[in-house]
């Protein structure tokens, strides 16, 4: 079976499969850590797609303004703090775990 392409659809699918798989990893033979790193892939991918990205294209809007305000503002001008960035919280490599899993 070949794994959607789109983000979004790949979103959904993977959640739907970490659900499934967590129903029925024991009986095919998969540890209990199998199952964990599944469903934080699922849940990182999520938010990574879902969240963080549409955040960060909107903070790329909003940075850009912070930039044009610092460099052609008016004098005196307060900009404001530009916030940090997250720190990712899973592994790299997702798609390659999902399809060692997904047999």
């Amino acid at each position: 079976m070949a794994f959607p392409k789109a983000d979004p659809e790949l979103v959904i699918w993977f959640k739907q499969f970490a659900q499934g798989f967590a129903t029925h990893a024991p009986a095919l033979g998969f540890t209990a850590a199998e199952v964990t790193s599944v469903e934080n892939d699922a849940q990182m991918l999520d938010f990574l797609i879902s969240d963080m990205l549409p955040t960060y294209k909107a903070a790329l809007q909003s940075r850009t303004a912070y930039k044009t305000l610092i460099k052609d503002g008016p004098l005196g001008a307060t900009a404001g703090q530009i916030p940090a960035a997250p720190e990712l919280l899973v592994p790299s490599g997702g798609r390659a775990r999902l399809h060692g899993v997904h047999r």
